[in-house]
């Protein structure tokens, strides 16, 4: 039996001539393509009908950042990670103590003292938000649900003052 020879070459893209006295760089290989963002100009803060704060995750829920609400029980642990990733990136879990869920060590204690299921009603940006084309062909999305709106801009720029002070 022959074996079939499979073409393997990388794709190069070409590089603008290098000028006088400048080395020439080798060329490099073509990366792939820019992933499509579903949430792309969408409000990455709101605030919801009890007025908290609330972020927008990868997959399109907007979550309050409050493991502490969520009751220590295996089939919750999703919702209490998801919880706590928001959290730690909005800066609530700086300077306290560490968290932790350990469900068979109930006392432990880092472990949250929550009763729920989740913290807050579960918000899906596709329930609250419309979608529409701006003049640049970019989605422009308008709130369409009563009392969730999007954070004061001035109220914002106050906080991120008080936090460089």
């Amino acid at each position: 039996e022959e074996e079939e020879e499979v073409e393997t070459e990388v794709k190069e893209s070409k590089q603008p001539a290098a000028k006088k006295g400048e080395k020439e760089e080798e060329a490099k290989p073509e990366y792939g393509t820019k992933m499509h963002d579903p949430h792309k100009g969408k409000p990455e803060v709101i605030i919801d009908e009890e007025g908290r704060e609330r972020w927008l995750c990868l997959d399109g829920k907007y979550r309050r950042g409050d493991p502490e609400a969520i009751k220590c029980a295996p089939e919750y642990f999703s919702q209490w990670l998801s919880e706590w990733v928001v959290a730690a990136r909005v800066g609530k879990t700086k300077g306290k103590p560490q968290m932790t869920f350990l469900p068979d060590t109930p006392h432990a204690p880092g472990n949250s003292k929550g009763t729920s299921q989740r913290a807050g009603r579960e918000i899906r940006s596709e329930d609250i938000l419309k979608k529409h084309e701006g003049p640049d062909g970019e989605p422009i999305w308008d709130i369409i649900a009563e009392g969730i709106r999007v954070p004061d801009k001035k109220k914002k720029k106050e906080k991120t003052k008080a936090k460089s002070s």
